[in-house]
């Protein structure tokens, strides 16, 4: 018998795994929380252009009466990116790069704060000669 072919999931990326998943529980959990944690997971696991098109997607599932309920909702959203999220993959350094180049002058700054104020003192020196390069 012919093999059957590849493993499609062997295919995807990590990031579009977590991102699969997540919907997947949001819509399980069917609570608020879950669909306000999915929205901080797909700005860390996606980029730009794939939220859109996501969005988009959506969008185009809905009435023209509930596309313009949503509209009308979103108008006055404030871009912020939220908290770090714990990582689904191994790359926690990666995970860590993708969010700080995503999140506001202000939560860098806020979260910088509170990771050195965590830190011991021997970290801290690292990272103080980290800094100064």
């Amino acid at each position: 018998m012919p093999k059957r072919g590849h493993k499609w999931w062997a295919f995807i990326s990590p990031h579009h795994k977590a991102a699969g998943r997540s919907i997947t529980y949001a819509l399980c959990w069917d609570e608020p929380e879950a669909w306000f944690g999915l929205a901080k997971i797909l700005v860390a696991r996606l980029n730009p252009l794939e939220r859109a098109n996501l969005a988009y997607a959506s969008l185009r599932g809905l009435s023209k009466e509930d596309r313009m309920i949503v509209y009308k909702s979103v108008e006055n959203l404030k871009e912020i990116q939220g908290a770090p999220i714990a990582p689904w993959t191994e790359e926690i350094i990666e995970d860590a790069d993708y969010w700080s180049r995503s999140a506001s002058q202000e939560e860098l700054r806020a979260y910088f704060t509170a990771i050195i104020n965590q830190m011991s003192a021997d970290d801290k020196k690292i990272a103080a000669r980290h800094l100064q390069g």
